[in-house]
Formats: structure tokens, C-alpha cells, sequence
């Protein structure tokens, strides 16, 4: 018999593959950042979010961001307990937004929407859309 060991020397106990992402769960109402989407946007709690749906389609939604926007839900940081106490994610809370995404998904629980590389100009401002039509998780 021949083991192959799995210890710290083969990858690091909890990582993470790493998308420009956006998390949405129902339970808590918490829209999250991944970490490379709040690094290669720039993102900070000084920053507002704004979320959009373009009702012409069936299902685009797009999101926009802005420094001190007193329109926009405000960036917060969201600190993590039990299993993931000492680790924080910048995102919303905003019950209303999260359901609406979450109905348009047809997801009961929550879903991870990849978000646009490149933003689209509309209305003059930059909107990143995020890619519903194949979401990293939904459940």
C-alpha cells in the first residue's frame, strides 16, 4: 500500500479559490465583495453600492459604485464569528435588494454572481454588470 499525505505542505488548510465575485444570502440579507472583487475595484468603506435591473431583460442586473453617495447603500465591513471569527468581507445589508436578486435567480437561500470584468457605459456612469447566467453558487 502506498499513502499519499495531505498536510500543509500540499496547500493551505481553508484557501479559497478567488473570484471577482458578489455573495447574496436571503438569511441575513448580506451582500458580500469577494476579496479580489474589493482589491481590483478599489473598494473601501467610504465607497456606496448601487444595485440596478434592467427591466427590458429578463435578468441583468448591474452595479455601480461611488465614493461618500449619499443615494447609494453604504459599504460596511462585515466581521465573521464562529467558524470564520478574525476574517471580515466588505459588503450592504439591504433585505429588499438581496430578495429581489435572489427572486430573479429563483434561489432559495443564497447565490455567487461573478461580476463583469470590463464596466458598461450607461448613462454616462460605469456599471458593472454581474453574470446571472451562470451564478459560482445557488442554492
Amino acid at each position: 500500500m502506498k499513502l499519499e499525505i495531505f498536510d500543509h505542505s500540499k496547500g493551505r488548510y481553508g484557501s479559497r479559490v478567488q473570484h471577482r465575485a458578489v455573495s447574496v444570502n436571503r438569511r441575513n440579507a448580506k451582500i458580500s465583495f469577494s476579496r479580489q472583487a474589493t482589491e481590483e475595484l478599489g473598494l473601501s468603506t467610504e465607497y456606496a453600492a448601487t444595485f440596478a435591473k434592467d427591466s427590458d431583460s429578463k435578468n441583468d442586473w448591474y452595479v455601480t459604485f461611488r465614493k461618500a453617495d449619499p443615494s447609494g447603500l453604504p459599504i460596511r465591513a462585515h466581521h465573521g464569528s464562529g467558524n470564520a471569527a478574525g476574517y471580515s468581507t466588505l459588503g450592504i445589508t439591504c433585505r429588499s435588494l438581496s430578495s429581489a436578486i435572489l427572486d430573479s435567480l429563483k434561489a432559495k437561500s443564497g447565490a455567487t454572481l461573478l461580476i463583469a470584468q470590463k464596466p458598461e457605459i450607461i448613462n454616462g456612469e460605469e456599471w458593472y454588470q454581474l453574470i446571472t447566467a451562470k451564478p459560482l453558487r445557488l442554492n
